[in-house]
């Protein structure tokens, strides 16, 4: 947004400065197409010198992105409980202070690599938390920080096409399946109640299924061992 800023009031100064010299021109009765042709090579120059330059800042800003995303990769988490949680815990401060940018500007999607890498890292690093000790303390907050980052990164990136989308065919959906609902059975509307809740906990069964795995074996244990 920034650049498209700067590009529309150096325009804007183009358009005012051809205005005041072709004035000038006039008045003073000098040819008009010599005139506009000087100022075509020179706009031309000038673009050309802007777009080398905005090219080169990317270049540098997409050098920079590399080597932060390096030093990301080279991240080894450890095999100690304790230590790989502070790990854990220290990319979560990283990845609260990093955002993610819209995608219609090419510094921004060079810009949401960094962030990309960093949460790629954060998710790694509790898969392994989850199969060392599924019951870890602070698992659970890190998780859904996995799940509440997924949603910023998407909205992050994709937001306007999320609200847009929401708005035209979200409205249309809800319609259609508050009119489909409505002509249901009494059955079928308890089919489909059940269908959802089914749903809602499969889906907390396999976000968590090592702890749940880990609870209901301890459960076993404690009963063959009484």
């Amino acid at each position: 947004m920034g650049s498209f800023k700067t590009g529309f009031g150096r325009q804007l100064g183009r358009l005012g400065a051809n205005a005041v010299g072709n004035k000038i021109a006039e008045s003073l009765g000098l040819d008009q197409s010599e005139h506009r042709t000087y100022h075509r090579g020179k706009e031309k120059a000038e673009e050309h010198k802007q777009d080398l330059e905005d090219t080169a800042m990317l270049n540098s800003i997409d050098a920079a992105v590399i080597n932060n995303i390096d030093e990301i990769r080279d991240i080894v988490f450890a095999d100690d409980k304790k230590t790989l949680l502070n790990q854990l815990e220290s990319l979560e401060i990283q990845l609260a202070s990093e955002s993610w940018k819209h995608i219609f500007d090419a510094e921004n999607r060079v810009r949401n690599k960094y962030t990309d890498a960093l949460f790629s890292k954060f998710c790694k690093g509790i898969s392994r938390l989850d199969r060392i000790d599924p019951l870890a303390e602070g698992i659970v907050h890190l998780k859904w920080k996995r799940y509440t980052s997924r949603w910023r990164k998407i909205i992050g990136k994709s937001g306007l096409f999320i609200i847009l989308y929401a708005i035209v065919f979200g409205g249309l959906a809800f319609c259609a399946i508050y009119d489909w609902y409505r002509k249901l059975s009494t059955t079928y509307i308890v089919v489909f109640w059940i269908g959802v809740f089914g749903y809602i906990l499969l889906r907390i069964y396999i976000t968590y299924f090592r702890q749940i795995n880990q609870l209901i074996k301890a459960k076993r244990q404690k009963t063959e061992n009484a």
